[in-house]
């Protein structure tokens, strides 16, 4: 019988297209050994890199007052912590007020006599961290902190910043701590500083807070 060479393209076509369509489809599992692996760290406290600053006001522009506290301790349950957020959770400190440095001695001493010296038991500032929402980039702390035998809550923002700088950044107003007494004694002995060409003499309530330190980071 002979066949139509008509059909024979068709023939041949639809086979092709057969053997094509009924290819094995390519496996959708990935391999183990070729998926990223995730990195996973640790964070460690270092105390030799903390530094606690401050910045008191004075005069009607607000001129800034700068000073650190040189002398603190600070203690903590986690050793090692696999989050920001684990790190400082654990974490209680101790400011020594006598610790105070603007670079100034003759300031220095007034602030601690006529200002931490007027308040109750001021030796030292002590507190702990209540609180921690946030990632390892950012993200905010909440810290108790006890001072003239008043304890109150001091909300900080935290970031990550180069060189695995954790920096902490708050405002605190002195009042809050029943310390108007306090600012009114520093004020008189510094009134000469204080006082602006008009002859208006000012001291402002708020203090700014900045804490940083370097943590040590390993990755696996």
């Amino acid at each position: 019988m002979k066949i139509n060479t008509f059909f024979v393209p068709l023939i041949l076509l639809g086979t092709l297209l057969f053997s094509c369509n009924n290819n094995p489809k390519p496996t959708q599992e990935v391999k183990e050994e070729e998926m990223v692996k995730e990195k996973v760290c640790s964070y460690s406290y270092d105390h030799a890199t903390t530094n606690v600053h401050f910045m008191a006001y004075k005069l009607k522009n607000k001129a800034e007052v700068h000073g650190d506290f040189d002398s603190i301790v600070v203690g903590s349950t986690a050793q090692s912590a696999s989050s920001i957020k684990e790190l400082l959770e654990s974490m209680t400190f101790e400011i020594f007020v006598a610790g105070v440095n603007t670079k100034d001695a003759a300031r220095d001493e007034k602030i601690k006599k006529f200002f931490f010296g007027v308040m109750n038991n001021t030796a030292i500032l002590s507190g702990s961290i209540t609180a921690v929402n946030g990632t390892n980039e950012k993200g905010t702390v909440t810290a108790q902190l006890k001072m003239n035998d008043q304890e109150n809550a001091v909300n900080f923002d935290y970031t990550m910043e180069e060189g695995n700088v954790l920096k902490l950044k708050s405002s605190i107003n002195i009042l809050d701590w029943q310390g108007d007494e306090a600012l009114k004694s520093l004020h008189e002995k510094c009134k000469e500083r204080h006082t602006d060409p008009d002859g208006t003499a000012k001291i402002w309530e708020d203090v700014g807070l900045i804490v940083k330190t370097t943590l040590k980071k390993e990755c696996d």
